[in-house]
């Protein structure tokens, strides 16, 4: 497999840095400044590390939140679940696109993480936000406790907004840092979404998943990547992005160059796996930037709700069986 470089949490971009017009109301999330000084307070006296994340609790169980339904109308394909961060509510995307957790500085303050290192700068609608690498010490989700998960903490608060007045603060996205030791079914029939801590098996059509693996100041940055044939030909590099709502294939300038497109294509056939999928648009992923989705090398993205768009009802992102599962 050849290398590729692609953005590290590019999930975030989707999740919160969306700028749309829908039913007459212009809505936005934006970034609202936080006290640098505070996430700096998160710095142990000493400079260390975590032990390894190790779960506790159910081996399967489900999680909703009530703002899936909100959020899927606004966000078409994003889940929404609730869960605890030292032992402060929260509400999190679920999010395979962000290669690890993401907490708003508000949260990961109020939950006393740990701040290890700069994480890189990332620029939304003209707005530098920094971020810092870390780790909080609990996060709960219906029963299930995770110790010792690797986050990324936002430096500014991301804030949804309609016609100019702020009306959510987003809590952040529950990212591959956690979701890499798990199953995961997101059902859009009910909204919930099933983890389980053992592989499955599933009599439904599946595509082999693995992780693409990076690694920054320490921390290791994953990304789920299937193969996929357009109209018979690769097999190409396809990035699972469950934080974006896209309807169509993201595609990257260098894999547009090498496939000769030069803008939006109609694929006749996507095949990922035994995973059939006919008439899907392909943009290129350059008229994404603004929101802040820039992929590099030969790879393409598609979110959740492009699999909303295609008529699937499940969704099974198995980490642990290395498999991909869609349910009409």
């Amino acid at each position: 497999m050849r290398k590729v470089a692609m953005v590290i949490v590019g999930g975030i971009a989707m999740a919160v840095g969306l700028f749309f017009w829908s039913g007459g109301r212009i809505i936005t999330i934006e970034y609202e400044d936080f006290p640098q000084n505070e996430p700096e307070k998160l710095r142990p006296p000493e400079k260390g590390t975590f032990g390894e994340l190790i779960f506790t609790g159910p081996l399967k169980f489900e999680a909703r939140s009530r703002w899936t339904q909100w959020a899927m109308r606004l966000f078409p394909g994003h889940f929404m679940v609730d869960a605890k961060v030292d032992s402060r509510k929260v509400t999190l995307l679920v999010d395979t696109g962000a290669a690890l957790t993401v907490l708003s500085p508000k949260v990961a303050t109020a939950a006393h993480a740990s701040l290890m290192a700069v994480g890189p700068e990332i620029t939304h609608w003209q707005q530098k936000i920094p971020t810092y690498l870390g780790y909080v010490q609990e996060l709960e989700i219906s029963g299930l406790k995770a110790y010792h998960v690797p986050v990324l903490i936002l430096g500014k608060q991301p804030v949804l907004k309609l016609l100019g007045l702020p009306v959510y603060r987003v809590d952040g996205l529950l990212g591959m840092s956690l979701m890499e030791k798990l199953a995961v079914t997101l059902d859009w029939r009910t909204g919930t979404v099933t983890f389980h801590r053992e592989p499955l098996s599933l009599e439904v059509p599946s595509a082999p998943l693995r992780l693409f693996e990076q690694e920054l100041h320490g921390f290791k940055i994953l990304s789920p990547i299937v193969d996929g044939f357009l109209d018979e030909a690769g097999p190409y590099m396809i990035l699972i992005d469950t934080g974006a709502s896209p309807a169509e294939i993201l595609v990257s300038d260098e894999l547009l160059e090498a496939l000769g497109w030069k803008g939006r294509v109609l694929v006749r056939h996507l095949k990922l796996g035994e995973i059939e999928l006919k008439d899907v648009p392909a943009i290129p992923a350059r008229e994404r930037e603004a929101t802040g989705v820039k992929l590099k090398g030969p790879v393409m993205l598609i979110g959740g709700g492009f699999f909303q768009a295609q008529g699937i009802k499940r969704l099974t992102l198995d980490f642990l069986g290395g498999k991909l599962y869609a349910e009409r």
